[in-house]
């Protein structure tokens, strides 16, 4: 078949599966193609952990404990890093029946291709030639949004694959510690690894829209935020210095709202080219209006994508919201 993802073939071929699923749906099913590429992304970091002896096992085998492991992080480039984190939060965000655009589903594959591309130019006894993604080559599919059962079976599927292959992996290694035969393939991965390196690969530029669309809505929508909501993006403010705006005006990126109708925070984002200093100055004129016109200053966040507001922090200000509205279905 033609797809972006056939340099898998032969030395990767437990990988194309999911792959190719992903890629299918990416345009008619979102959702399903941005849980595929989560599956895609476990599946090859577990073999990572299999396979590459620099890396240390940490306590939880979790994706997102492993992917924090310091040693992990090392053998990983920047801009890569940053991507499989933005497949695992999406693909967490559509196991959760979350609202996934198709240009998240879409972020997201490119994001799992990339990363493939780095791994079997890194550990591939033989590297394809990879070139550089095809949008052509991806078919319009009929396939049918998944629903979040289906989904749920799925992820469940793949927790308890993943739970006997643990088990398998303890019992070979007990057995086979100090077998030559494991040793002389560990040596071989590393070999392989050598003579392939070094392989760079350039990080992403995006623009401020893309940079809101790929990368903070994710962390909004995994807080427990709507980023379309009502009143959220691009939200008009009055008071500007007219050294700013001679009308003015302002358009605050994000507001976050109390279910009181008092604004909780603000979030400016700048392209991710940019400091993150450079939001600072602006957010702080957005709050100031803010709290004029309502009589409540909101919490300041400024971002450029990658390096992120407290996603903790929105949490907690979700869960604030939450609370007052039990406590009014009590009353």
């Amino acid at each position: 078949m033609n797809s972006n993802f056939n340099f898998l073939l032969n030395e990767w071929d437990f990988l194309t599966e999911d792959a190719y699923e992903a890629e299918k749906n990416v345009k008619s099913a979102p959702i399903t193609s941005a849980f595929y590429c989560r599956i895609c992304l476990e599946k090859t970091i577990n073999w990572l952990y299999e396979n590459e002896q620099y890396l240390s096992e940490p306590y939880q085998t979790t994706l997102s404990a492993r992917m924090a492991e310091p040693t992990f992080k090392e053998i990983i480039p920047p801009s890569i890093y940053r991507e499989i984190h933005s497949i695992r939060k999406e693909g967490n965000n559509a196991a959760h029946g979350k609202k996934i655009p198709v240009q998240a589903s879409m972020a997201s594959l490119k994001f799992l291709y990339r990363f493939l591309s780095w791994i079997t130019k890194m550990y591939s006894e033989n590297p394809a030639d990879i070139s550089a993604f095809d949008e052509n080559l991806i078919e319009k599919s009929r396939e049918l949004e998944k629903n979040t059962e289906e989904l749920n079976k799925l992820n469940e599927k793949l927790n308890l694959a993943h739970e006997k292959a643990l088990k398998e992996r303890k019992q070979i290694k007990e057995i086979e510690e100090e077998n030559a035969i494991l040793k002389e393939h560990l040596e071989k991965i590393q070999q392989i690894k050598q003579k392939n390196t070094p392989v760079e690969i350039p990080p992403e530029q995006y623009t401020e829209d893309e940079t809101r669309e790929l990368l903070i809505d994710a962390d909004l929508r995994e807080a427990g935020w709507n980023p379309y909501a009502t009143n959220v993006r691009e939200y008009e403010v009055r008071g500007m210095p007219i050294s700013v705006n001679p009308t003015g005006i302002g358009y605050v990126d994000y507001v976050l709202w109390d279910d009181n109708g008092l604004p909780l925070a603000v979030i400016e984002a700048k392209k991710t080219s940019r400091g993150i200093e450079e939001g600072k100055h602006q957010a702080e004129l957005y709050a100031n209006c803010l709290e004029k016109m309502t009589g409540q200053r909101p919490i300041i966040f400024y971002t450029n994508g990658f390096i992120l507001f407290s996603k903790k922090s929105v949490w907690i200000l979700y869960k604030r919201r939450t609370s007052i509205i039990n406590k009014q279905k009590k009353i």
